[in-house]
């Protein structure tokens, strides 16, 4: 267990990882430990393509024995095969800058999960398969994936069907601004790390989907803020309105009850609320650029 310790406080202080969540999980830890939590690092250990759905299961069991919140428990196991992690980045030659920037993803999780339910602990841990697979990469504020399309888009003089190879872009609650400066250098940075995958002078197809690139959110951002640059960067081909205020705590950090109860400090965050008022629809959008 010290080996995890050390590791831990080390990771804590690199990532910028709370000093309140810094001690749950370092108790957590100590109410953990014994040859059953050990055995579950040991599935890592072996082999990264693992069931994690099985995984995620024995240790919510694991946690209800030893008096752990779910959450905690869960953001304990993933932090505790960061190490391991670190191994695999380095055997498949990944640079220590990768790693670093996709490792800061657990305080992320941690801070929504906090913001959220007031536990310092992760509530989406399926989140992490694709992270603790190696599929899922960070670059700066920005996370990235090779996967199929999954849907269709033809525009640009392109034509992508549901089965086509495209770079998935993943936009993590961080606690910051997303430059311009970093949006562009996240994005040179992926397409030098896929360009294999599509061939040597080739465009490479970016997508996602979010409520980022929800329409009505450029009416309420200035042209010159950070947001809206990224916005512009995407073709928006498919927009969904959602039937409830529930994904709202991307935006407010806290999950939806009544308009009055959540925080206006930004000025997107009173737009929504203006929106709310009025019983509009927020929603989400599938946007792609080739780079």
């Amino acid at each position: 267990m010290e080996q995890y310790k050390t590791y831990l406080t080390a990771l804590f202080e690199k990532i910028e990882f709370p000093q309140e969540a810094r001690g749950v999980m370092l108790g957590a830890l100590e109410k953990a430990w014994g040859e059953e939590f050990s055995s579950l690092l040991k599935i890592y250990d072996e082999n990264y393509n693992i069931d994690y759905g099985a995984l995620i299961e024995q240790m919510k069991v694991l946690s209800q024995k030893v008096g752990l919140h779910e959450y905690e428990g869960l953001l304990l196991l993933f932090l505790c095969l960061v190490p391991r992690l670190e191994k695999y980045y380095q055997e498949r030659g990944y640079s220590q800058k990768m790693f670093d920037d996709i490792v800061k993803d657990l305080r992320y999780k941690a801070c929504e999960c906090y913001g959220m339910h007031g536990i310092w602990g992760t509530f989406v841990p399926s989140w992490y398969h694709n992270i603790f697979r190696l599929k899922v990469v960070g670059f700066g504020k920005l996370q990235f994936m090779a996967q199929p399309f999954g849907c269709s888009y033809q525009g640009q003089g392109v034509v992508l069907t549901p089965e086509s190879l495209i770079v998935f872009v993943h936009i993590p609650g961080t606690g910051s601004p997303l430059t311009r400066e970093d949006k562009a250098q996240a994005y040179r940075e992926a397409k030098e790390f896929f360009q294999p995958l599509f061939g040597a002078g080739n465009k490479i197809p970016f997508a996602t989907s979010s409520w980022l690139l929800f329409p009505r959110n450029k009416e309420f951002l200035k042209l010159t803020s950070n947001l809206y640059a990224f916005i512009e960067d995407f073709d928006i081909f498919e927009v969904t309105e959602y039937p409830n205020y529930d994904e709202t705590w991307r935006l407010f950090g806290k999950a939806f009850t009544r308009w009055e109860d959540m925080p206006q400090d930004t000025s997107l965050q009173r737009a929504y609320i203006e929106l709310i008022k009025r019983g509009e629809k927020t929603g989400k959008a599938r946007g792609v650029f080739f780079l």
